[in-house]
């Protein structure tokens, strides 16, 4: 389960993804907040082939992972 403080880092990330790394944001936003069912379905409404679309979202949840052990961390 998630708490609602994790939840608001969480979307505080996504936004500073978005700002930083657009495409990589608007990958991870499409796939995890979307109807589509495959990412590659996503990456086809963004414009993007099967293998950006791939690189897009391993770079952004690596991003997000990154941003979020660093607070483990710090924590």
């Amino acid at each position: 389960m998630i708490t609602d403080d994790d939840a608001l880092m969480i979307d505080g990330l996504m936004g500073r993804l978005l700002k930083r790394y657009p495409e990589c944001g608007q990958v991870l936003m499409r796939y995890y907040t979307s109807r589509d069912k495959a990412l590659m379905d996503v990456g086809k409404k963004l414009g993007f082939g099967e293998e950006k679309t791939r690189q897009l979202w391993k770079a952004g949840i690596a991003w997000i992972d990154g941003a979020l052990d660093i607070r483990r961390v710090a924590a």
